[in-house]
């Protein structure tokens, strides 16, 4: 008699699949939301891709120090750092949704932030 407790391809690894990654998703959705012109939208893609590199955002703004001069590599990762604060910074400002042009300019401010962190990501060879 067969055993029906287990299918018999179970053991064929070809069959499963691949699922990807936290940061492969928040960049497909970046990728996919970064032209929208839907403030909700931006903010969720610009969430998620914060999340999905561990960078959520703060409750509060970290202390400004004053930077030293060190290596090219020291000076990136400073920079990246910069890109992903401001970020956060971004998605943690009010927007008026009352005001046509401050909404304007915030769908503008959320894609450049949004845009940034894709090249800091393209730059680092992820989410190729």
């Amino acid at each position: 008699m067969a055993d029906l407790a287990t299918p018999a391809c179970a053991d064929n690894t070809a069959l499963r699949t691949i699922e990807p990654s936290d940061l492969e998703v928040a960049i497909s959705v970046a990728q996919q939301l970064l032209h929208s012109d839907q403030i909700l939208s931006l903010q969720e893609a610009l969430r998620l891709l914060l999340r999905a590199l561990g960078t959520e955002p703060a409750t509060e703004p970290p202390a400004l120090r004053c930077p030293t001069i060190g290596t090219r590599d020291q000076l990136a990762l400073r920079h990246d750092e910069y890109r992903v604060r401001k970020a956060r910074e971004e998605l943690a400002a009010p927007v008026d949704l009352s005001d046509d042009r401050a909404m304007a300019r915030r769908v503008g401010r959320l894609e450049v932030a949004l845009e940034q962190l894709l090249e800091m990501l393209a730059e680092r060879g992820e989410g190729q």
